[in-house]
């Protein structure tokens, strides 16, 4: 017998970290991950970059690296599964981490996803 769930007692990770992210105190975050996390932290309040192109869509290099303007405001990274994770998202996620000293918060540490025996990538993957 399969048991029986309210789906209004389910809670995905996103909403767990953007709960944690709020009751923390943080109010601003940049994040990696999907449209579904972003979503998640907009729904408790949260002021949220990371979305955006950076870079006119080049990647990142040095000199943009260190002339990066740095919004005081991100005092948390928020990261989830990311099917667009690139380079750049790391260097920023990095600076953010490192300049703003900004928490670093993940939605789950799984390092990968079981997808009919083959492993896809999660996000505990970007972890170290």
């Amino acid at each position: 017998m399969v048991p029986q769930i309210d789906p209004k007692r389910v809670y995905t990770a996103g909403f767990l970290a953007s709960r944690f992210v709020k009751e923390i105190g943080i109010n601003c975050v940049r994040f990696v991950g999907s449209e579904a996390l972003k979503q998640e932290l907009i729904g408790q309040g949260l002021s949220v970059s990371g979305d955006e192109v950076e870079f006119g869509g080049e990647q990142i290099n040095i000199d943009r690296f260190n002339n990066y303007p740095i919004n005081q405001n991100v005092k948390a990274v928020v990261v989830g599964l990311d099917n667009n994770f690139d380079y750049t998202k790391l260097c920023l996620a990095s600076l953010y981490i490192q300049t703003n000293k900004s928490r670093f918060i993940c939605t789950t540490d799984d390092p990968f996803v079981d997808v009919n025996g083959r492993k896809f990538p999660g996000p505990g993957s970007i972890l170290e």
